[in-house]
């Protein structure tokens, strides 16, 4: 949001005019809307007055000059007269590039030195090189050792044993018999899967019987239990029947219906009311208040206008808030002025 400005006008006797208004700094605000003009004004003070420590130690012209000097000395380093600026060496090279080639020359025929290498005749052929790239990093001389329950490593393929081409190993087993061992088949798995644990031969009877120690069958459970309810606590059957009288009364009763009594209307209390004075209710129950006199309003009591309040209201300056002249105003009314 853009900020604003505003301007406060009046216009007296047909003439638009400026209203200044009198402060002190301690009662304007910056843009920002929290700071005080005084506070920051006081703020620019300290700020300057802090300033004059720092110029102070700055260093004079002579300490800079001095610094300088001493600086193109170290770069000098003592050079003669003749070549002690870098325009001199610049023409001395311009003139002498015979001898400049011979020692750029001399020094590519050179190599850095590093303590405790010097040259060798072990030159590292380019064969050598090749055979290194095809070493994977980290191999050695390894020799495959005979796997072991503590070791690992290779085996050769025995008795009952099968590698795939891919490398994989299975051992070969028949299926156990009664007179050999070996995998259990499948067929004898099922079998196995359908005995319980501990489970011996078994008489189940075909119907319930208040004398026999046998387990019966299920079906014949469920067909006695069919004929059953669940029983709860408190209930118990009875006969009296739910009707169809009573069902169609249920049907015409609304969901979540209750015995209500309206109350009496209040100012917190939604209900009902009757009718007084001054007031009137149509066939369709609208409540309309009827024509009747008022007293005029006072300082303590609510009522009509008087005809002296409306003229003095009438009497009152507009006011506006616009960034153009409105073309409405009259005299003794107050224009605001607001400047982006």
């Amino acid at each position: 949001m853009a900020e604003l400005k505003a301007t406060i006008k009046a216009m007296y006797e047909g003439i638009i005019n400026d209203l200044m208004i009198k402060t002190k700094t301690d009662n304007v605000y910056l843009p920002d809307g929290v700071t005080l003009l005084s506070a920051k004004l006081s703020e620019i003070v300290t700020s300057i007055n802090s300033m004059s420590s720092d110029i102070d130690a700055l260093p004079t012209v002579s300490e800079v000059n001095t610094a300088i000097s001493n600086a193109i000395d170290a770069l000098i380093d003592g050079a003669p007269g003749t070549y002690d600026t870098l325009k001199e060496i610049s023409d001395w090279i311009a003139t002498h590039t015979s001898e400049y080639e011979a020692l750029i020359a001399g020094l590519a025929t050179k190599v850095d030195k590093v303590e405790g290498k010097g040259l060798s005749t072990e030159d590292y052929t380019t064969a050598e090189k090749t055979k290194l790239a095809g070493i994977a990093e980290g191999a050695n001389a390894y020799t495959l050792p005979t796997a072991s329950a503590s070791v690992l490593g290779g085996v050769k393929i025995g008795a009952n044993i099968s590698v795939a081409n891919d490398g994989t190993i299975s051992g070969d087993y028949s299926a156990a018999t009664t007179s050999a061992a070996g995998l259990m088949s499948a067929a004898d798995k099922t079998k196995l899967e359908g005995i319980e644990a501990g489970a011996t031969a078994t008489t189940v009877d075909s119907a319930l019987s208040s004398t026999s120690e046998n387990p019966v069958q299920n079906k014949v459970i469920n067909a006695t239990l069919a004929g059953k309810v669940d029983t709860v606590t408190g209930k118990g059957l009875s006969t009296n029947d739910y009707t169809d009288a009573e069902k169609t009364k249920l049907a015409g009763i609304a969901e979540g219906a209750n015995a209500y009594t309206l109350p009496v209307a209040t100012t917190s209390i939604l209900g009902g009311v009757k009718q007084g004075a001054n007031v009137t209710i149509a066939l369709d129950g609208t409540l309309s208040a009827t024509d009747t006199t008022y007293a005029e309003a006072t300082t303590t009591a609510a009522g009509l206008m008087s005809a002296a309040d409306k003229t003095k209201v009438n009497n009152m300056p507009n006011i506006y808030v616009s960034p153009t002249q409105p073309q409405n105003l009259t005299s003794n009314d107050l224009w605001i002025q607001i400047v982006e």
